[in-house]
């Protein structure tokens, strides 16, 4: 990798120098849409809702594999409870692509609020999950909240 500072202007404040560096570790996927708390229209939700993340951020020949979770928040029960405990509603794999679109086939006329976390668990070509140096053994990206807002009450 080459690196020079320049001003404003364009102008090199410094040489250019070159030094050659090794990725040790592994960025698992940012989710970044439906982005977190993000509320959706129950009339847009139950039509298609698209999910969004980064690629993982690593030097490998193989095409990694985004395993796509949905879980429904219950009432009275915590976020991280509903990703440890609950069934997903949503369980794909998305193999190289980093945007899914989920049409639900569900009907949110209600006048509630519908919660749920989303999730990406990312494997290799071997189906193998990637690890982290923070300890992150199931390659499971920082977990998302949306919800999505029924029909107010007339």
């Amino acid at each position: 990798m080459s690196v020079q500072l320049l001003d404003s202007t364009g102008n090199p404040l410094t040489q250019l120098v070159t030094r050659e560096f090794t990725l040790t570790g592994i960025q698992l996927p940012i989710l970044f849409a439906p982005y977190d708390k993000q509320q959706l229209p129950a009339v847009l939700a139950q039509t298609a809702i698209t999910f969004r993340w980064t690629n993982i951020i690593k030097s490998t020949p193989d095409i990694p594999s985004y395993n796509l979770q949905v879980f429904e928040v219950l009432p009275r029960q915590k976020d991280v409870q509903a990703l440890r405990a609950n069934q997903p509603i949503l369980n794909v794999i998305v193999k190289g692509n980093t945007q899914y679109i989920w049409r639900p086939q569900l009907l949110f006329n209600d006048s509630l609020q519908h919660k749920f976390i989303w999730t990406i668990r990312t494997t290799d070509g071997q189906g193998n999950l990637y690890s982290t140096t923070d300890n992150n053994p199931e390659g499971r990206s920082e977990p998302r909240v949306f919800i999505v807002t029924g029909k107010p009450k007339l």
